[in-house]
């Protein structure tokens, strides 16, 4: 590509132009760019309040893009490798709930990765589809569900011909990718699209090392979160698409649905600056970010009781890892001694140091282009003298932990979640009562924000055991009625 094309930021450039030449402002927001917002706090926010505007002559309009926008999401396709790429305002989850509404009407079958974020089951309930869970692969040795593979994909297919699309996640949070062409490949087979929530890749196509992305491996329609490791403000993301097996009238038609009608100017802008700096210098910058992970992950591999899984090194759970993320794992040893994953975030955090994601056994730390170096510097320091605290005070026979070994989830290979009975009203029973019983609600630790138990689902022995991990270790869950998890909603006699 033309690296001089990629020195403009047509959005973003209509914008400084716009704020130079404005003389009066009587339009919203009620800022005015500024006067008119909270004077304590304007010096924080002043420079983008400038930018802060809305639909004006020569800034184009998102839900009917001729302009500017227009040029900026044809860049971000040719730099992405997509078609058509769509600017997205309210983060990937806009993008899968578009996706979703796009290909599955009401009734319509859905093949869904089950360990995929809570806003693809939201999607599937708006548009009245029917999931129907592949159950995905466990990496038992770091404690995370990682992908599902071609041949369960294919079984699926088998099992319900009538289905409309397939909806994976690649990478997981945690940094785990699949090989995504097989899958592609099934699929289209049987013309079925592939529709990925790619949130967490937007920075494979310039990461040395990075798994192929998910347009190269023949995706139909691709959502990623710019502002997760990009340089895109938050809520800032892209829906990319290519080939013809999603219907785009009807994508565009779910996007003006979905999205704010007043949508950000600031966080449009970054999107367009996000793909700019990646193209020109992203491999660099990437490349640079890679290698402090590398440094850290090896420091991490040197500590007693922590370990980190390396991208160098093949494991049979995936077919490649994030070289961004870093996973610092809690082996048994501490373990037993009393550690958890949000222990060490928490300790971290006291050092200035916070982390993206915590659950019982684990911390992932991320890396981006603007990692310094002192940083990573800091974070193994405080990672090593919390280990060697927590093993100085533990007995020394060790102690019986609950956490000593997670049991992995069962679920079943292909399955579809059941109604609720008719006329059934939900009730609350402790956790550990729940056991077998059919859950009411979808409880979602967050992060990562994948579903624990979804509405119609079994508590089994490992979710109860999970769930427990996560409330005695101070994680937070979403959608319950009791966030404490001191009881559960379900369904009786189901």
């Amino acid at each position: 590509m033309a690296s001089d094309r990629h020195a403009r930021a047509p959005l973003f450039e209509a914008l400084v132009r716009h704020a130079q030449a404005a003389r009066g402002w009587f339009h919203v927001p009620g800022h005015r760019g500024g006067p008119g917002f909270d004077p304590r706090a304007r010096h924080w926010f002043a420079p983008l309040l400038r930018l802060d505007v809305t639909e004006l002559p020569g800034l184009d309009d998102l839900h009917q893009p001729e302009g500017v926008i227009a040029d900026a999401q044809t860049l971000a396709a040719e730099a992405f490798g997509a078609e058509e790429t769509f600017f997205l305002v309210g983060g990937s989850t806009v993008g899968n709930l578009a996706m979703v509404w796009a290909t599955c009407r009401s009734g319509d079958k859905i093949l869904i990765q089950r360990n995929s974020h809570k806003s693809v089951f939201h999607a599937v309930r708006l548009a009245g589809a029917i999931p129907v869970l592949l159950a995905p692969r466990y990496a038992a040795r770091w404690d995370v569900p990682v992908g599902v593979d071609a041949d369960l994909l294919d079984r699926a297919l088998r099992e319900h011909p009538d289905a409309k699309a397939v909806l994976v996640t690649n990478p997981t949070y945690y940094g785990m990718a699949v090989d995504l062409a097989p899958l592609a490949a099934v699929a289209h087979a049987r013309g079925v699209p592939l529709l990925v929530d790619e949130a967490h890749g937007a920075h494979f196509a310039f990461t040395p090392g990075a798994p192929p992305t998910a347009l190269a491996s023949g995706a139909d329609a691709v959502v990623q979160s710019a502002h997760k490791t990009l340089g895109a403000m938050t809520m800032g993301a892209y829906l990319h698409v290519q080939g013809n097996r999603v219907d785009r009238r009807r994508l565009r038609e779910a996007l003006r649905m979905l999205q704010t009608s007043s949508p950000s100017y600031p966080v449009l802008a970054s999107l367009d600056l996000a793909r700019r700096h990646a193209v020109r210098h992203g491999h660099a910058a990437f490349a640079r970010a890679a290698e402090l992970a590398r440094r850290l992950r090896e420091r991490v591999n040197r500590l007693e009781g922590l370990s980190a899984p390396d991208p160098a090194r093949p494991e049979p759970d995936w077919a490649a890892l994030d070289p961004l993320k870093v996973l610092v794992h809690l082996e048994p040893k501490l373990r037993r001694a009393g550690g958890t994953g949000y222990a060490v975030a928490d300790h971290l955090a006291r050092a200035g140091v916070y982390v993206e994601l915590a659950d019982p056994v684990n911390v992932l730390l991320l890396l981006t282009a603007g990692t310094e170096t002192a940083e990573v510097e800091r974070v193994e320091q405080a990672l090593a003298a919390w280990a060697q605290a927590l093993l100085s005070r533990a007995p020394a026979d060790g102690r019986s932990d609950a956490l000593d070994r997670l049991p992995p989830p069962v679920y079943p290979p292909v399955s579809v979640v059941s109604a609720p009975p008719e006329g059934a009203q939900p009730m609350a029973v402790p956790l550990e009562a729940a056991l077998g019983l059919v859950s009411a609600e979808m409880i979602v630790p967050y992060p990562p924000g994948v579903p624990a138990v979804l509405p119609g689902e079994r508590f089994g022995a490992e979710t109860v055991a999970y769930l427990r991990a996560v409330r005695d270790g101070g994680g937070r869950v979403q959608g319950a009625a009791d966030p404490t998890l001191a009881t559960v909603r379900v369904w009786p006699n189901a």
